[in-house]
């Protein structure tokens, strides 16, 4: 009888044995943990997918997690996601990361750096040369879209600036258009849809480079200052284990996976806090929106 018992205990440590094997060589196959990645719509939800497959991969792999992401509808939606805990953390632009900081406690863990402008990027408007626009002044009366009333580079810092100047967008301009996306704008531009539009200048140089738009036809009326890059922020509840271990792998995915970073138009990722936003923090407080 004891023979026998001992033979089937040493069969059941064979098993669990076997089992945790099986799991180890699974890897991310193995693991029941899943995060949820939501992102802010910059592009239509078929292209964010494809620009985010390598980064997804790459984190699947460090974190040992199964990595799903989110695209929101608009930029509120990815404040919302977190809000009901659809997202574990997202990657926002600075006005959506201040929002869901506000209404959710969303903690920064790391920010855009690009190798030519640095921490940042910034806000344009833009319009085609034949609509013989030279400054904003000249914008009275006229169309314009913006990317979205929830968009840093493409709604808040060009408002903001227009305040300062003592112009009320709302009824300075003819006709406005929430065109959703920036690289929407800058073809309803360069198609001569609208008079003149707000969007970020990382778009405008990808949409350039990949030959949508001319420079030689188009004029930028303004350029802002540097904006603080866009933050990866996470859940306040999301285990402090996995939110370090996250961060590190960012931080290090520009030497691990640059290919992954090449897709989003980013150089690398680096360790930021709360403190970086204060310029959209007072661009905020100028349009009223705190």
């Amino acid at each position: 009888m004891k023979q026998r018992l001992g033979m089937i205990v040493f069969s059941c440590l064979v098993s669990v044995a076997v089992l945790v094997g099986c799991q180890s060589m699974l890897g991310v196959a193995g693991s029941d943990k899943v995060l949820r990645l939501g992102v802010v719509p910059h592009e239509n939800r078929e292209e964010m997918e494809d620009k985010y497959e390598e980064l997804v991969n790459y984190l699947e792999t460090e974190l040992n997690v199964r990595v799903k992401i989110y695209v929101a509808p608009d930029y509120d939606g990815v404040v919302e996601a977190m809000r009901e805990r659809k997202v574990d953390f997202a990657m926002f632009d600075p006005l959506s990361y201040l929002k869901a900081e506000k209404e959710v406690g969303a903690v920064p863990i790391v920010a855009e750096h690009f190798e030519d402008q640095g921490n940042g990027y910034r806000s344009l408007i833009i319009t085609h040369k034949d609509s013989g626009l030279t400054s904003l002044q000249a914008l009275k009366g006229k169309s314009f879209a913006f990317v979205d009333p929830g968009s840093t580079s493409g709604y808040l810092m060009q408002t903001a600036h227009l305040k300062r100047m003592h112009i009320d967008p709302a009824r300075f301009f003819g006709q406005v258009t929430y065109a959703g996306g920036h690289d929407v704008v800058g073809r309803m531009v360069y198609g001569k849809q609208v008079d003149a539009g707000a969007m970020d200048d990382i778009t405008y140089r990808k949409l350039v480079n990949e030959g949508k738009i001319n420079p030689n036809e188009m004029r930028i009326l303004w350029r802002s200052s540097l904006i603080p890059g866009a933050p990866i922020a996470v859940h306040p509840q999301l285990d402090a284990v996995l939110k370090e271990k996250l961060a590190e792998a960012l931080t290090l995915a520009d030497d691990k996976e640059p290919e992954a970073l090449e897709e989003l138009g980013v150089s690398s990722y680096v360790r930021t806090d709360r403190d970086y936003y204060k310029p959209v923090r007072d661009a905020m407080q100028m349009v009223n929106l705190q």
